[in-house]
C-alpha cells in the first residue's frame, strides 16, 4: 500500500528521526516505512534539500560579502566553511546542520542560533549572517576588561551590540 505524504514539516522530521532507506528518484525522495507502505515527499521538503538550499545560500553571502572562503566541509548533515573575513585577523567558521547555525571567531568566541521548525530555518541563518556582517564591520573590537579581585577578561564587542566571552554568559545584540 502506498500513502502520500506531504505535510512539511511533519515529513522532514520522520525523515530525520527514523533514518529511514530511502531512495531519490527525480524529484521525490522515496522512502520505506518501518510499519509498511512508502512515504514520498519532493526534494526540496526533505531535511536534505533544506540543508542544501541553506549551505547554497550561506556560500551565495559569503562570496557576495567578500569574505574568502578557504575550507569547506561536510560531515553527518553539518556543513562547514572556514572563510577570512577582509581586515580582521584569523579564521572564522560557520557551521550548519538544519537545527544548529553557529559561527566560531578567532580566540574562542562564538554565536549559535537554534531552529527546530522548518519555517524557523531560514531566519536562523539570516540573524547569523547579519551577525557576522556585524563582525566584519570595523566597530568591533576586542577589549580586555578590569574585574577587582579577579583576572581580567577578555571580550568580543560586536558592532551590532552584543558581547561575547570565551567563558560565562554572553550577551546577544539588543532587540
Amino acid at each position: 500500500m502506498s500513502a502520500g505524504y506531504h505535510h512539511r514539516p511533519s515529513a522532514s522530521i520522520m525523515l530525520r528521526s527514523y533514518r529511514l532507506p530511502s531512495l531519490t528518484v527525480g524529484a521525490y525522495v522515496f522512502a520505506l516505512m518501518p510499519w509498511g507502505g512508502c512515504l514520498h515527499v519532493p526534494v526540496e521538503d526533505t531535511y536534505e534539500g533544506w540543508l542544501e538550499r541553506l549551505d547554497a545560500a550561506a556560500l551565495k553571502h559569503l562570496e557576495n560579502a567578500g569574505y574568502r572562503v578557504l575550507e569547506s566541509a561536510s560531515e553527518d548533515r553539518c556543513r562547514t566553511h572556514v572563510f577570512a573575513v577582509p581586515g580582521k585577523d584569523g579564521l572564522v567558521r560557520l557551521s550548519v546542520d538544519g537545527e544548529l547555525f553557529s559561527l566560531s571567531f578567532p580566540g574562542g568566541y562564538s554565536w549559535t542560533e537554534f531552529a527546530y521548525e522548518d519555517e524557523d530555518r531560514d531566519e536562523a541563518l539570516n540573524d547569523l549572517l547579519l551577525f557576522l556582517d556585524a563582525y566584519a564591520s570595523p566597530g568591533t573590537r576586542e577589549i580586555t576588561v578590569p574585574r577587582r579581585l579577579l583576572p581580567d577578561r577578555k571580550e568580543l564587542r560586536v558592532s551590532n551590540g552584543a558581547v561575547l566571552r570565551t567563558r560565562g554568559w554572553s550577551s546577544g545584540p539588543p532587540s
